[in-house]
C-alpha cells in the first residue's frame, strides 16, 4: 500500500470537497472537523476523480507507518518540541519526517482508520493486516493531536470515535491501493 506523506491538507480537501469543514483556517493547515463518514466521502471522489482506489488506512498499516517500518520502536520521540506548544494545528509538512518521508503521526491532529473500535488491541486479532468491522459506528482514531499530544505519543496508542462525530483535533490521512 501506499500511504500519503502527511494529513489531508485543506487545500486539498477544498479541491476535491469543495468546502472546508475545518476550524482553524489555512491551506496547508490539515483538515479537522471532519467525521469519519466525511473522510470515506472524500476517498470515495477522490478515488473516481484520479480513477485509482484511494481508502483510509487500516489501523495496521497506520501503525506500521508510524513506526517508520517493521523494526522501528513502538514509541517515537517528538521531533521538534517548539511546534507542540502553540495548541493548534501546524503545516501538514512541519517538523521532521520518519525514516519513510512520512510528517505528523503524533500531535498535529489525531487521524481517523478504517477499522470499527474493539477493545482488545490488534495483539491476539490474527491476519497480517486485520479490519475490525464490528461497532461499524465505533471507529478507530489514531495518534495524538495539538490538544492530547502527551498522553497519546505510543504508535500503539488508540481512542474510540463515532462515525458521525468530528473534532477540531481530529482529520485524516489516505491510503492509496496498489
Amino acid at each position: 500500500y501506499w500511504i500519503s506523506q502527511h494529513e489531508v491538507s485543506q487545500e486539498l480537501y477544498e479541491k476535491i470537497m469543495f468546502h472546508n469543514p475545518s476550524t482553524d483556517k489555512g491551506s496547508d493547515l490539515p483538515v479537522e472537523t471532519v467525521s469519519w463518514d466525511l473522510a470515506n466521502e472524500f476517498c470515495e471522489v477522490l478515488s473516481h476523480r484520479l480513477k485509482t482506489q484511494f481508502r483510509l488506512p487500516t489501523e495496521a498499516e497506520w501503525e506500521k507507518a508510524c513506526r517508520g517500518g517493521p523494526d522501528e520502536a513502538a514509541r517515537i520521540t517528538p521531533y521538534d518540541d517548539d511546534i507542540y506548544d502553540v495548541r493548534r494545528t501546524f503545516s501538514v509538512k512541519s517538523g521532521h519526517s520518519n525514516r519513510l518521508g512520512i510528517y505528523n503521526m503524533f500531535g498535529n491532529v489525531s487521524e481517523w482508520c478504517l477499522d470499527g473500535y474493539v477493545m482488545r488491541h490488534l495483539d491476539g486479532i490474527s491476519g497480517k493486516n486485520p479490519v475490525q468491522r464490528r461497532l461499524s459506528n465505533k471507529k478507530v482514531v489514531k495518534g495524538g493531536s495539538f490538544k492530547k499530544f502527551d498522553k497519546n505519543l505510543g504508535c500503539c496508542s488508540r481512542k474510540m470515535m463515532v462515525n458521525t462525530k468530528s473534532s477540531v483535533d481530529v482529520g485524516f490521512r489516505v491510503v492509496k491501493t496498489l
